[in-house]
C-alpha cells in the first residue's frame, strides 16, 4: 500500500473523528443547573455554558377573581439575554398539575448555542372553574423572578448576578408583617388588583369586582408583593356565609333637649 494512500485515509479518519466530536460538542450538557423562583418579570442575569441547560423552577398562582371572557390557558417558561431579546420559548410539561394546584414545580431544558448571561421569567394562566362560566382566573402574578445556580463565567467570578448593573441597588426592606382575611370582597373597583392595596396579605375566599373598565384593556395591573389569593367557593357561591364579629357600640347621652306643644283645651258647657 502506498505511503500516499495511507496518507489520504489517515486524512478522512480525522475528519470523521473531528466532525463527531463537534456534533457530541454541539449537544453536551452545560456544567451547572439553574433554579429560578418564576414570576412574571425576567430574573436576575445569570451565565450558563453552551449546551443543554436545565432549568429547574418552582411557581405560586394567585387568584385573579373572576373575569369574563375566558382567555385560555398557557403555561411557559421564559428565557432572554440581558437586551430583553427572547431566545427561548419552553413550554412546561407538567401544566396540568401546576394549574391544578395553584402552583408547584418541574423542569425544562434548553440547547443554549453559546456561553451567555440569560434572565428567566414565566408566563402561566388558566381558569380554575374548568372552561365553564363564570371563570375563576389564577395566574403567575408580577414581580422579579429568582434565579440562582449556573456556570462560572470566563475569566472566573460569580456567575449570578443580584440585579442588572444598569439597574440601582433597592432599599433595605423592614421586617415582613402578614395578614390573613376570610372574605369575599365585593368592590366597585374593575381591576380586582387593586381591590387588595396593601403587601404579604393572604385572602382565603375571593373577589369580585363589579367595576367597568374605563380602557379597551381586559388585562389587570400587577397584584401587590405578597398577595397571595386561596379561593372558596362555599364563599363564593353562599353556601356557606364568612363568620360574623358583632360590634358593641356604646352609646352616652350627653344632653338632651325635648321640647313639646300642647294643644289649649276645648270649652265645653258645664266645665
Amino acid at each position: 500500500m502506498s505511503r500516499e494512500l495511507v496518507s489520504k485515509r489517515t486524512r478522512s479518519t480525522l475528519a470523521v473523528l473531528l466532525l463527531c466530536s463537534g456534533i457530541l460538542a454541539s449537544k453536551a450538557t452545560a456544567g451547572n443547573s439553574v433554579t429560578v423562583q418564576l414570576h412574571g418579570e425576567p430574573s436576575n442575569p445569570i451565565y450558563v455554558d453552551a449546551g443543554t441547560v436545565t432549568i429547574n423552577f418552582s411557581a405560586l398562582l394567585a387568584y385573579g377573581g373572576i373575569r369574563e371572557p375566558r382567555n385560555g390557558e398557557a403555561a411557559n417558561v421564559l428565557v432572554y439575554n440581558t437586551s430583553g431579546d427572547s431566545l427561548a420559548t419552553l413550554p412546561i410539561s407538567n401544566a396540568v398539575d401546576i394549574w391544578a394546584g395553584h402552583g408547584g414545580s418541574g423542569s425544562v431544558t434548553w440547547n443554549n448555542p453559546v456561553g451567555q448571561y440569560i434572565q428567566i421569567s414565566g408566563l402561566i394562566y388558566f381558569d380554575g372553574g374548568g372552561g365553564h362560566s363564570p371563570f375563576y382566573w389564577f395566574y403567575l402574578p408580577g414581580g422579579t423572578s429568582v434565579a440562582s445556580g449556573g456556570d462560572t463565567p470566563p475569566g472566573g467570578g460569580n456567575g449570578v448576578t443580584a440585579q442588572n448593573p444598569t439597574t440601582p441597588s433597592s432599599p433595605p426592606v423592614g421586617p415582613i408583617v402578614s395578614s390573613s382575611i376570610h372574605a369575599v370582597i365585593i368592590s366597585g373597583l374593575s381591576d380586582p388588583a387593586k381591590v387588595i392595596a396593601s403587601s404579604n396579605v393572604t385572602l382565603i375566599g375571593g373577589i369580585v369586582a363589579l367595576g367597568k373598565a374605563s380602557g379597551s384593556s381586559s388585562v389587570s395591573s400587577s397584584w401587590r408583593p405578597g398577595v397571595r389569593i386561596l379561593p372558596d367557593y362555599d364563599l363564593l357561591t353562599g353556601i356557606k356565609i364568612p363568620p360574623v364579629t358583632p360590634n358593641i357600640i356604646d352609646v352616652r347621652i350627653v344632653r338632651q333637649q325635648v321640647s313639646s306643644d300642647f294643644p289649649s283645651p276645648q270649652h265645653e258647657p258645664g266645665n
